[in-house]
C-alpha cells in the first residue's frame, strides 16, 4: 500500500514539473513572438505600408506552406515545425528599414538609381542585425530562419536579385516563398508611389515572371490556391483600400521591383 502510495506520488510530483515545463516553454514562445513582431513594427512604423501588412505577409506565408507540405514537396526541408517557424518570423522580412532614411522610405516619386542601393541595403542591414544577436545569444532556430527570410527575400529565382544574385535552390526555401507573397502584398495593396490594383491584374503580371524572379515550382501552386490569397487580403485589408483600378499601367516594373 504504502509503496504504491509512493508510486503515486511520484508519478503525480512528475507530471507537476512537465506541466509546469510545458507552461514555462509556451510562456517562453510567446515572449519569442512578441519579441519577433515588435522587432518588426518598428520597421513598419517608419514605412508606410499598411497597418495590416505583416499579418497579411505571415498568413500568406502559412497558406502557401501548408499546400507545399499537403503535397509533398521539399521533404527534406518542409515539415510542420518549419510551417510555423516561418509564420512566426515571416515579419522580420524588412527589418533592415530601421537603416533607411525617411525621405527614401516614404518617397512618392521613382528613386534614383543612387536611392534605389541605399534601399536595397536594408537586405543587409536586416541581416547583420539579426546575425549580430544569432552569435551572441547562441543558435536559436527562429532567429536562423529570420536571417534567411531578412537576407533573401530579394534573390530572383534566374539570379538578378540581391544582395548576392543567389539563383534558384541557392536560395533558401522560407525566402522564396516570402519572396512571391511580398510581391503579391505589395501589388494589391496601396502604397505612397501606387494605388492598390485588383487581385486579378496582379495575378496577370506576376505570371510574366515565374522562373525569372519566382520559383517555378511554387509559383505553380500559388497560382492553384490564388483565389484563397484574394480572400485573406480582404480579411486584413484596411477601409480605404476598396478603391482598385482594373489594370495595372505599363510603369508596373518600377512598382514591381521597388523594394
Amino acid at each position: 500500500m504504502f509503496a504504491y502510495a509512493g508510486i503515486f506520488k511520484n508519478v503525480t510530483e512528475q507530471r507537476e514539473v512537465e506541466q509546469q515545463l510545458i507552461g514555462s516553454l509556451q510562456k517562453m514562445n510567446q515572449a519569442q513572438e512578441a519579441i519577433i513582431f515588435g522587432m518588426a513594427r518598428l520597421a513598419e512604423h517608419r514605412d508606410t505600408d499598411t497597418g495590416y501588412h505583416l499579418e497579411r505577409i505571415r498568413s500568406y506565408c502559412k497558406r502557401l506552406a501548408e499546400e507545399l507540405y499537403e503535397r509533398g514537396m521539399y521533404e527534406d526541408t518542409l515539415d510542420e515545425d518549419f510551417i510555423q517557424m516561418l509564420y512566426h518570423t515571416a515579419p522580420l522580412h524588412d527589418i533592415g528599414k530601421v537603416g533607411i532614411p525617411d525621405y527614401i522610405l516614404q518617397k512618392s516619386d521613382t528613386l534614383t538609381e543612387e536611392e534605389f542601393e541605399i534601399m536595397k541595403s536594408h537586405a543587409a542591414i536586416g541581416y547583420n542585425t539579426l546575425n549580430s544577436i544569432f552569435k551572441q545569444y547562441g543558435e536559436m532556430q527562429f532567429l536562423k530562419m529570420g536571417i534567411e527570410i531578412t537576407f533573401c527575400h530579394h534573390e530572383h529565382w534566374d539570379g538578378t536579385g540581391y544582395p548576392r544574385g543567389l539563383k534558384s535552390d541557392e536560395i533558401p526555401l522560407s525566402a522564396q516563398i516570402l519572396s512571391i507573397v511580398d510581391v503579391y502584398d505589395a501589388l494589391t495593396t496601396e502604397r505612397t508611389y501606387k494605388k492598390a490594383y485588383r487581385h486579378t491584374s496582379a495575378i496577370e503580371t506576376m505570371k510574366k515572371d515565374r522562373g525569372k524572379h519566382f520559383s517555378p515550382g511554387i509559383f505553380d501552386v500559388f497560382l492553384e490556391i490564388s483565389k484563397e490569397f484574394d480572400k485573406i487580403r480582404e480579411s486584413f485589408s484596411e477601409p480605404d483600400e476598396n478603391r482598385i483600378p482594373s489594370e495595372i499601367p505599363s510603369e508596373i516594373a518600377r512598382i514591381l521591383y521597388k523594394p
